[in-house]
């Protein structure tokens, strides 16, 4: 579930360089996050920003994504009008926690991919009375969006 995601021992990977990331890898690594992976499409940025907390953030590319517990959008990529995705949708799987920090528009293409996951299972949950099974769900969901790219 999304309520109540601590961080502390966990591998978190932060797309973006800015301030709100450099703020998002403070905060994680405060947190006790085990790995704070940092991209950004200017390497050297990414290495600021990992620099803010030393033996836990580190420098990499977006290829990283299927080994987080946690995403952290912190780029432009989804606001009105873009429809990229900051990590291919095919390294998203099960378990993962995708926050997108772009608030304009609300749903931004990194959100809906997650939110189709969670209103199928809640559909499946009120049509059968059983606990969806998530992670397939979820794996098909994904499958079919890493189809679409």
């Amino acid at each position: 579930t999304d309520e109540g995601f601590d961080p502390a021992g966990r591998r978190c990977l932060v797309v973006g360089a800015g301030g709100a990331a450099r703020a998002v890898v403070v905060a994680l690594a405060d947190a006790g996050a085990a790995e704070v992976v940092v991209t950004n499409r200017t390497p050297a940025r990414a290495e600021e920003a990992a620099a803010l907390a030393p033996g836990v953030a580190r420098a990499s590319t977006a290829d990283e994504a299927d080994g987080a517990d946690l995403i952290v959008n912190a780029t432009p990529q989804g606001m009105a009008g873009d429809l990229t995705l900051p990590v291919e949708a095919a390294a998203l799987g099960p378990g993962q926690l995708v926050v997108d920090l772009v608030y304009h528009p609300a749903l931004t293409p990194l959100v809906e991919a997650g939110m189709l996951i969670h209103q199928a299972a809640h559909a499946f949950r009120l049509w059968t009375g059983e606990d969806p099974p998530l992670e397939v769900m979820s794996a098909a969901a994904l499958a079919d969006l890493a189809r679409r790219d």
